[in-house]
């Protein structure tokens, strides 16, 4: 049951290429952002962004238990939280000054 549950909250998952320098290529390997990013894009990533920076809708990349995602940002009634776009269901709240990576600038 754990694994049929894992499955359905299955993040986008990604390859770093690069390590933190601006910017940040990251290989796409998951679904959750589907149509708007595939499996074997890759994202480029502004890291400079500051939490405070982030507009409703942005793309960022951050760490959840230690794996990189790429989801959407999303802001409403003064909270923030993210969700793929391809997913029913919000996030964790995983997303602070500390766990963000940056957003993405471009998809290839």
């Amino acid at each position: 049951m754990h694994n049929i549950i894992m499955k359905k909250m299955l993040w986008l998952l990604i390859v770093v290429t690069n390590t933190y320098g601006n910017p940040t290529l990251f290989k796409v390997e998951g679904d959750s952002m589907l149509p708007y990013i595939k499996p074997g894009n890759t994202v480029i990533t502004d890291n400079n962004v500051r939490l405070q920076d982030l507009r409703n809708g942005d793309i960022i990349v951050f760490l959840a238990n230690g794996e990189f995602v790429i989801h959407r940002l999303h802001k409403q009634n003064g909270n923030i939280f993210t969700k793929g776009d391809n997913n029913n269901f919000k996030d964790r709240n995983y997303l602070n000054k500390e766990t963000l990576v940056g957003r993405v600038i471009k998809v290839n």
